[in-house]
């Protein structure tokens, strides 16, 4: 395998494919990489590791303009017979979680590092046609203008060229490496999040191309989650003190832990019902004397910031139409973005609203109150990016005609990691919400009943662990 796991070889593999596929060291944008010289590298065993080849290059997923995206293969020395392909994250343009050798980011898409290259699979994964996890410029042709090529490989187009393309590599390298004609015995699909998308996209819409499909924790409503998003973002902009540096933002987790790590019966610094906390910023936060901002404590307009965190995007009739995020994720600040009008939007909620042309948003005069913020966009511009949005619920069609529906002789599983929510307990919230200035806020224990929901048009066995 050492000899074969060789640019020129690999290339010569590549000339033969239907799919034109070019090896080549990754673009510096794919952080973290792998950056292999010449696009391969061979990697001996080691422990109960077995030896392995791992390839990077672009392939070309659409003939009529030469669009291509961008590839990782791990190819093991000892093949089980078996193609898994890895759901990216995110917004993609980045191999992060799916590196088999070592992902930078562990998640249940695959599993622990070298977990799958210990159990022969070969597998694939891409960047979705982008390079860069935290910029969302790819999609923008120009001003006003979406890049639709960009986008139709982010949506689903990359991830179906991909199971052809990375189907015919593996027989044709093993092949090779053996002497022998080969054929796939299985071929899965494994993504979580962004992948877990992915996943669903794969069920909905090219469901033959795998015998089973796994979705984890979906990131499924990607126009939806840019209201929730972005209103997060502008409500900690809104005013001059209710911006929440990172320090201040380090502090609310330990409140939250404080009160509800327990809640389940065990304190072990995990929250395994988030819906049973009964954290309200409102009561829960330290608030600053005379509102004055301070180093340990929370402004009425701060702790507003938080609120709209946890509470749901609605429409303007005040239906949900996202989730509010759960308490259990406000450690993380990418939650509870900038501390003030001067500083940038991270990275991530940038990448969610760029493939919307900036023309296309409109806001209305900023309010004082953080749950009034109101965005609206015109759907002539944007209009072809939001239909695509829905295909990973399974609610548009993509161009040409679908190929299956989720219900053949393969298995499709989704799961969302939250335990059910009790009607008594909605009810105490309700009953609670009285008198909360903010509102009561749908958080997120009813996003897994939300996606479930969309889900059962693309996945019959929606499973809740």
């Amino acid at each position: 395998m050492a000899e074969l796991c060789q640019p020129a070889a690999m290339q010569a593999i590549a000339a033969k494919l239907d799919i034109k596929v070019t090896i080549g060291k990754l673009p510096s944008e794919e952080q973290p990489g792998p950056f292999l010289e010449g696009g391969t590298r061979f990697t001996p065993a080691r422990g109960d590791l077995p030896a392995y080849c791992q390839v990077t290059g672009s392939f070309v997923t659409n003939p009529a303009t030469g669009k291509t995206a961008n590839f990782l293969a791990t190819l093991p020395i000892s093949w089980n017979r078996k193609y898994l392909q890895l759901g990216c994250g995110g917004h993609c343009g980045t191999f992060a979680v799916s590196d088999a050798a070592s992902p930078t980011i562990t998640i249940t898409n695959q599993g622990k590092p070298g977990d799958s290259i210990r159990k022969g699979y070969a597998s694939f994964a891409t960047d979705e046609g982008h390079a860069g996890f935290t910029q969302g410029k790819w999609a923008i042709k120009g001003p006003g203008e979406i890049s639709q090529d960009y986008l139709d490989d982010y949506l689903y187009r990359s991830q179906k060229v991909l199971a052809m393309m990375g189907k015919e590599f593996t027989t044709a390298f093993y092949a090779k490496a053996s002497g022998t004609a080969q054929k796939i015995a299985y071929s899965y699909f494994c993504g979580c999040s962004g992948g877990g998308r992915d996943a669903l996209v794969a069920a909905a819409y090219f469901p033959e191309a795998f015998d089973g499909i796994v979705s984890g924790s979906p990131y499924a409503n990607l126009a939806n989650l840019a209201f929730l998003t972005t209103g997060a973002s502008l409500a900690t902009v809104r005013s001059p003190d209710a911006g929440l540096p990172a320090s201040l933002v380090a502090q609310i987790n330990p409140l939250v832990m404080a009160k509800c790590d327990a809640v389940d019966g065990v304190k072990d610094g995990l929250i395994q019902n988030p819906m049973a906390c009964d954290f309200r910023p409102e009561k829960d936060l330290p608030r600053c004397a005379d509102n004055k901002p301070g180093p340990s404590c929370f402004t009425q307009a701060q702790i507003e910031s938080v609120s709209t965190v946890l509470t749901a995007a609605t429409d303007k009739e005040g239906r949900v139409v996202q989730p509010g995020y759960s308490v259990s994720e406000l450690q993380n600040s990418l939650m509870l973005p900038p501390a003030n009008a001067g500083t940038a939007i991270p990275g991530p909620i940038q990448a969610i609203r760029q493939p919307v042309p900036p023309t296309a948003w409109r806001y209305s005069e900023t309010p004082s109150s953080a749950s009034s913020l109101t965005a609206m966009i015109q759907s002539s511009r944007p209009h072809r990016y939001f239909r695509l949005a829905l295909v990973a619920p399974g609610r548009y069609r993509f161009p040409g005609n679908r190929t299956g529906n989720g219900s053949g002789q393969g298995e499709c599983s989704a799961t969302h990691g939250y335990r059910r929510y009790s009607e008594e307990r909605r009810k105490t919230h309700q009953e609670q919400s009285q008198d909360d200035p903010v509102g009561e806020p749908e958080r997120s224990p009813s996003y897994p009943i939300h996606v479930r929901q969309l889900l059962q048009k693309s996945c019959e066995d929606v499973r809740r662990i």
